[in-house]
């Protein structure tokens, strides 16, 4: 099976540089997004959050699988709820993958948002779970 292009070849095809030494940053606690959303969450791949309005808490119950459970001051009801999702370059550790909210039929309780993270590791267009997606989920 082909390798997967590391992004140092993505950018250097750009004419951009990148250091794959170093890390996405983590913060000791996670920043405030100012938006007009009722909840907003940036989150690294393996589950840390990273940027939040109204989420009391993440939980990552099995690979590629994300709980996000908002605060009750918000007034999210997931179960009547839509969710807005994409996948964040950055915190994410590969190019081919996917991020994908699941309204029904997750393993997360029901009062959490489900997402599903998806990596295309070996360029065939086979997707299996992964860990290794950032991601943005807004509740507008």
């Amino acid at each position: 099976m082909p390798e997967a292009a590391p992004r140092a070849h993505i950018f250097a095809r750009a004419g951009l540089h990148c250091d794959q030494k170093t890390a996405a940053p983590a913060p000791l606690a996670p920043a405030p997004i100012v938006t007009n959303a009722r909840m907003a969450a940036l989150i690294q791949a393996g589950g840390t959050l990273i940027k939040q309005k109204n989420v009391l808490a993440v939980s990552h119950p099995a690979t590629g699988i994300y709980c996000i459970k908002p605060t009750a001051a918000s007034g999210v009801v997931p179960g009547n709820s839509v969710a807005l999702l994409t996948v964040e370059f950055f915190y994410s550790h590969f190019n081919e993958v996917q991020a994908q909210w699941a309204q029904r039929g997750s393993p997360c309780p029901t009062d959490r948002f489900a997402v599903y993270t998806i990596a295309d590791r070996n360029l065939d267009a086979r997707y299996t779970f992964s860990n290794e997606v950032g991601f943005l989920m807004v509740v507008p």
